[in-house]
């Protein structure tokens, strides 16, 4: 992810995988390192639109993130892993609702931590992205 300053350990996810599943719905597979299979940890998918961050919160959906690691919350809480990890980006979103009805890019960030790695955050460095082009 591009624009944090942390002192933690950063590791590149080894692979995701996308589905888009409808015009208004996202879902991610992560998969972990083999070593992390059947360990606990979190997920976390971060959103760029127009330069702005937004971090997919569990239960509460987008919010504007500053960057840190340190106010990075997680997307999935607690998970037991298995190889590859699904997570739904959003779900029956209608983009113009929601506020993105002009023309643009949309980016997303996709990482893992372990509950037993505390300070490793494992990610995915190159973003998804999106074209969005308004319906007229």
């Amino acid at each position: 992810m591009r624009n944090i300053v942390v002192n933690a350990v950063f590791k590149p996810l080894i692979f995701w995988g996308l589905a888009v599943l409808s015009a208004e719905s996202l879902a991610a597979g992560i998969k972990v390192e083999p070593g992390h299979v059947n360990t606990a940890g979190n997920l976390y998918v971060v959103a760029v639109y127009y330069e702005q961050f937004y971090q997919l919160v569990e239960n509460q959906g987008f919010q504007i993130w500053d960057g840190t690691l340190s106010t990075l919350k997680p997307a999935v809480n607690g998970k037991t892993f298995s190889a590859v990890n699904r997570i739904t980006v959003f779900e029956d979103v209608g983009l113009g609702p929601a506020g993105m009805a002009m023309a643009a890019f949309l980016y997303f960030y996709f990482a893992y931590d372990t509950l037993a790695n505390v300070g490793e955050l494992y990610y995915s460095n190159t973003p998804v992205s999106f074209d969005l082009i308004p319906d007229f």
